[in-house]
């Protein structure tokens, strides 16, 4: 192949570095209008994902054993809205404080009262778009290293990561209890997002890839009579 193109820095890196892979991340639309932050009355954490995805069922299922009971502890007013089509085999879904929605049409409403989303995922492929998506709406992300694998976050900054159960809880009950602090994260998080993952941004990167690959070529471009 004259290119390969691969999602990540992190793919590159796992197939050699090679010069001829260039990478062309995922993305997600950007909103209508600028999105607004607002702190919520409400104690919510949310999770939005296709819960029937094994990843996402057995992150649901770490999260309600070993990290709940650590909330629900600290905050016994906290609940956690889960967005997604409920699948038959609902069970990892029943806790207290655990509310399944299903399927929603336009989730713009339920991110503004979310104090963060969380991405407990400790296994699987694939760019996390839910992240993608959270950043579009300006709502804080807590997530595991495995979750937000493949974007180009920083820990701290436009999001919080934590791989335990004690402190990926810490997290949780820090927005929870000071949902101002998910402002800065809110905030960066947006500003990523429109620096590197709209589809106009990603446009530029598939253009430089085609333009690069009918360089190697030798071939003349379209707009050279080729």
């Amino acid at each position: 192949f004259n290119r390969v193109v691969l999602c990540s820095r992190e793919d590159k890196r796992i197939m050699g570095d090679h010069p001829r892979i260039c990478i062309v991340p995922n993305g997600f639309p950007a909103p209508p209008k600028l999105p607004i932050w607002r702190t919520s009355e409400d104690c919510y954490l949310g999770f939005i994902g296709t819960l029937s995805y094994g990843p996402n069922m057995e992150g649901v299922e770490w999260f309600r054993d070993q990290v709940w009971p650590i909330i629900r502890k600290a905050v016994p007013q906290a609940k956690l809205r889960l967005v997604g089509k409920i699948p038959e085999n609902r069970a990892f879904l029943e806790a207290p404080g655990f509310e399944p929605l299903g399927f929603v049409e336009d989730p713009t409403e339920e991110f503004s009262r979310w104090q963060a989303m969380i991405v407990p995922l400790r296994y699987g492929g694939g760019t996390r778009l839910k992240i993608l998506e959270a950043f579009s709406r300006m709502c804080p992300v807590i997530s595991t290293s495995v979750g937000a694998y493949g974007l180009d976050v920083t820990n701290g900054k436009d999001i919080l990561l934590a791989d335990t159960p004690q402190a990926f809880a810490d997290q949780c009950i820090r927005l929870l209890r000071e949902p101002n602090d998910g402002k800065s994260l809110a905030k960066a998080g947006w500003e990523l997002f429109q620096k590197k993952y709209t589809w106009d941004v990603i446009g530029n990167s598939i253009q430089k890839a085609v333009t690069d690959c009918v360089a190697f070529s030798g071939l003349k471009s379209p707009a050279e009579g080729g």
